[in-house]
């Protein structure tokens, strides 16, 4: 009499379906792009201060995309700020926010 539903092939199923979850899980950082509807860093600037940021200046040499960070926030987390988005994009001079992601730390050659 077989007491588990599960064969061993489903068990291992679920085990690897489980570790391939928890390795997809996204890491969201304290750094955001932002893509202004005015051109200039002194409009960058005033956004950043209205909304408790730091600009850290211009993407790539743009005048509308700029790099901001929040230094209220963690600088690794597994849920994306919402409060901090929706501050962002409810301002009438920000066409486009969007908070960065980073990387998980993983130890090379641990086992």
């Amino acid at each position: 009499m077989n007491l588990c539903p599960l064969n061993p092939c489903s068990i291992i199923l679920l085990l690897v379906g489980a570790f391939l979850a928890e390795a997809a899980v996204d890491v969201y950082t304290n750094h955001f792009l932002v893509h202004t509807n005015k051109p200039g860093i002194d409009n960058a600037h005033a956004i950043a201060k209205r909304h408790g940021f730091i600009n850290r200046g211009p993407v790539l040499g743009s005048d509308t995309q700029f790099h901001f960070v929040h230094n209220g926030l963690s600088h690794a987390r597994t849920r994306r700020s919402v409060a901090h988005h929706a501050k962002l994009h409810g301002d009438d001079d920000v066409a486009y926010a969007e908070q960065m992601t980073g990387y998980r730390r993983l130890k090379r050659g641990y086992r």
